[in-house]
């Protein structure tokens, strides 16, 4: 997980050793490495070229959880957080502050749940997990599982 924080928060890629994208039980490892190489080159280039998205919903516990795993220990100050997680992350949309806004926040409007609603009508594409990965999707009524909140968040964007 280290380096895709470092991509989105412009980190340098540099000390990601290549060995980790490579396997030595392939046919032909001498000609997976250079392939490999040449991957990794066009990956980090584009990575560091793209302006990246924080989508979460009720997030602000999870950027704090995410800065202190990769980044270091928190800022004293809530206010030197915020400027901190700006410089990484310029562009953070969290779902429960845009439903919410002008509003209390601790109402149920504010709930994934509920905010997912209205959006169940709306065809999305099949999505077929692993049969080792059963815990998730609408259906099991488990919304708020890592990754699925920003699949079918009312904000959730493409990539490209």
């Amino acid at each position: 997980m280290r380096w895709i924080f470092e991509a989105l928060s412009n980190g340098s890629l540099d000390s990601i050793p290549i060995e980790w994208f490579t396997s030595d039980t392939s046919e032909k490892p001498e000609l997976q490495k250079p392939a490999v190489e040449l991957a990794w080159k066009n990956l980090k280039k584009t990575l560091m070229e793209k302006s990246h998205i924080i989508v979460g919903h009720n997030l602000f516990m999870d950027l704090g959880f995410l800065y202190a795993t990769f980044f270091g220990p928190l800022p004293q100050e809530v206010t030197d957080f915020q400027v901190t997680m700006r410089g990484l992350f310029p562009t953070v949309f969290d779902t429960k502050f845009i439903n919410t806004e002008g509003q209390n926040s601790m109402g149920g409007r504010g709930r994934l749940q509920e905010i997912l609603e209205p959006f169940r009508q709306i065809h999305l594409p099949l999505i077929v997990l692993h049969e080792d990965h059963t815990a998730y999707g609408a259906s099991l009524s488990r919304e708020h599982e890592a990754g699925f909140d920003s699949m079918s968040s009312p904000c959730h964007c493409v990539f490209s």
